[in-house]
């Protein structure tokens, strides 16, 4: 499954609206491009260390 996966997969995008401090709510969005990298970790089930190419990916848009 995880091979499957990594073979289609292009991105994910996740929204969650969080509490804004002075009232009301404000949208949080995270982008995960599927990059060799990316992919490599879920076919390899090492989606704990996924953050890692997120932090270092901002260049790709992550």
């Amino acid at each position: 499954m995880r091979s499957q996966l990594s073979a289609i997969l292009r991105g994910v995008i996740t929204q969650q609206l969080l509490p804004r401090v002075g009232g009301g709510r404000i949208a949080a969005a995270e982008v995960l491009v599927g990059t060799d990298a990316v992919l490599n970790l879920i076919r390899e089930n090492k989606c704990h260390q996924l953050d890692t190419p997120m932090q270092a990916g901002a260049a790709q848009g992550m």
